[in-house]
């Protein structure tokens, strides 16, 4: 019995010493996940590599807000509750003494690209239908003559035509005239620089005698410049008042990501 109870001992000394013998040395040896840098999990072959984002990148692992560019309002001059209308219409094809066009001015105080150009317009209510619906717009960006108070109008910058009536919406009745809303995005990107006045024309083609116009607006520099047909010739005017439009284009958008509900942790045993 003695001796068996000698090598009972003998055995738990030995269990023990071990034991003390791990605990010391994981004591003295620094953990690897915190001593090694970080390694990147293997990419299997045939897979592309995975992209890693760090918290200096802003990252949205680390929780940090992430800049990124979206589609906005870049310059509004908002329409008037009040209604109104100024006149922007040709009848097509050949033109009229009813005929109008007008050139609204605006300025960037950055660098801008603009995609895409809305407004909102309406049928004289006094003509009666005579110009029928909009069967197409003329959509324009023109630089300015010397001094800036004027459109270069012989020398366009960029011209289109929507193709359409350019999503023609109902958008409420004011000032006892209904007015509807458009839209037409650029075929290519209008790039304005810093500090330039350049001027829009939205012009409105119809078959009848034309009685479309752009709604009167707000924000604006309180001008706007037109030209109207007399006698098979044409007279340049400035005029008070503002035309109702808005410019979109890249804007910077700043998210704050949720952070993971999860926490990765490399395994360090096996």
């Amino acid at each position: 019995m003695w001796v068996q109870a000698i090598r009972v001992a003998l055995l738990l000394s030995m269990v023990a010493g071990l034991a003390i013998g791990l605990v010391a040395t994981n004591a003295q040896t620094p953990s690897r996940a915190a001593a090694s840098p970080a390694l990147a999990t293997p990419t299997p072959a045939g897979a592309a590599p995975r992209a890693e984002v760090t918290a200096a990148e802003g990252g949205t692992r680390a929780g940090n807000p992430v800049a990124s560019l979206a589609i906005g309002v870049v310059y509004s001059q908002p329409p008037s509750p009040t209604g109104g209308l100024l006149k922007s219409s040709r009848q097509i094809p050949n033109d009229t003494d009813a005929d109008r066009d007008v050139w609204e001015g605006f300025v960037f105080t950055s660098a801008q690209t603009v995609t895409e150009v809305r407004w909102r317009g309406g049928y004289d209510p006094a003509a009666g239908g005579s110009g029928g619906p909009v069967v197409d717009f003329e959509v324009a960006f023109y630089p300015s003559v010397a001094g800036g108070a004027q459109p270069d109008v012989l020398a366009p910058l960029v011209q289109y035509q929507t193709g359409g009536n350019a999503g023609q919406t109902a958008a409420g009745t004011f000032g006892g005239t209904p007015m509807y809303d458009y839209h037409f995005v650029l075929p290519t990107s209008f790039a304005a620089a810093a500090g330039t006045k350049y001027w829009l024309r939205v012009t409105a083609l119809q078959q009848g005698t034309s009685d479309w116009g752009l709604s009167v607006g707000t924000g604006g520099d309180g001008y706007y410049y037109r030209r109207i047909s007399v006698g098979g010739g044409s007279i340049y005017q400035t005029m008070n008042g503002d035309a109702a439009f808005d410019l979109l284009g890249p804007v910077n958008v700043t998210n704050t990501p949720t952070p993971a509900h999860g926490v990765y942790l490399p395994a360090v045993m096996r």
